[in-house]
This record gives C-alpha cells, structure tokens and sequence, in this order.
C-alpha cells in the first residue's frame, strides 16, 4: 500500500509481523503483540501511545517513528538504524531499549523511567527527567 491511516486504539499481534507500506498513521494507542514484529522502515506516526509487548524483538529497521508516549511492557525494542521521537515519556517497565549504531537517535520530551534496560551507542535527547527506578536498572553504552 502507499500510506495508511487507522482510527481508533489497535493490538496487533502475530509470530512475525512486517509493515509493508510507505506510511502509516495510527490515531489511537497501539499495542504490539505477539512473537516479533518488523516496521521494516515505514514511517510511523502513533497518536496515542505504543506499548511493546512481545516476546522476542520489535524492529524499527530505519524507521522514523513518532508517539505521544512510549512503553516497554516485555521484549525488545531494537531502533535499528532509525528515530523515536516522543511527545511525552518513556517508560522500560521490563526488557531492553536497544540502540546498536551511532546513528540512532530518541528524542523525548519528557521524562525517561527505566526498570528494564537501556544500551545506547546513539543519541539520546531528554527534556525531562532520566530516572533508573529499581536496583537491577541497567543504562550503558553499546560499543
């Protein structure tokens, strides 16, 4: 497809899901399920917030993806040669935000909780606050 809206709040879920268009909008909080899934490169815009909950590996795959707030309930998020940009926070309530190449970047606006963990060899822009919450938090620099 060329580019693609979708209204409302949306799950998906699947062994191993890819995007395959040229953009697509969500206007409504997006929750990524499931075993895998690969933006393969679309740009995305999330109007609400998106919530990673898979068991394996979310893949941006040099993708720039825009969301009100961000969330890590289990699994990874690999930026893979892309952007995050985050209106409001991001929280790594469990698994791991990775940022493998110095290309990388997230920008948020407000504040970044991390419970999980965090391993960056990118750029990292906060507006807020970075908080490591528990004692097994873990925020380092990918070589």
């Amino acid at each position: 497809c060329s580019d693609f809206t979708l209204n409302g709040n949306c799950n998906i879920w699947g062994q191993s899901t890819n995007l395959k268009c040229n953009s697509i909008t969500f206007n409504g909080d997006v929750t990524l399920k499931g075993l895998a899934f690969d933006f393969n490169g679309v740009n995305s815009a999330i109007n609400g917030i998106l919530t990673i909950d898979v068991g394996d590996t979310v893949f941006s795959n040099k993708a720039s993806i825009s969301a009100d707030d961000f969330v890590i309930s289990k699994g990874k998020f690999d930026l893979t040669n892309g952007a995050l940009n985050v209106n409001g926070d991001v929280s790594i309530n469990s698994g791991t935000f990775l940022m493998k190449n110095s290309n990388d970047k997230l920008c948020v606006k407000g504040n970044i909780n991390i419970q999980g963990s965090l391993e960056s060899a990118g750029t990292i822009e906060c507006g807020g606050d970075i908080v490591a919450n528990v004692e097994d938090s873990v925020i380092s620099p990918q070589k």
